[in-house]
């Protein structure tokens, strides 16, 4: 089961940068899986939207994580 869910945004993520997101969450230990746009989003930013599935000590370990992942 995931630990997290990153929707899915064609505009700014195609399928090679799913893959590195996902691979990069799996290299600190949490699954990642892809999820339909559930966001409404106005504006060219890009955004990186994740849901956290499960408890409160799940989410300080994966925001811990999105920190390292940003570096690449």
């Amino acid at each position: 089961m995931a630990h997290i869910l990153i929707e899915e945004n064609f505009r700014h993520i195609d399928g090679l940068d799913m893959e590195a997101l996902i691979a990069a969450f799996r290299d600190q230990g949490i699954d990642a899986e892809p999820t339909q746009r559930q966001t409404i989003h106005k504006g060219t930013r890009w955004e990186l939207v994740l849901h956290w599935l499960g408890n409160r000590a799940e989410k300080v370990v994966t925001g811990a994580a999105v920190v390292r992942i940003r570096g690449r």
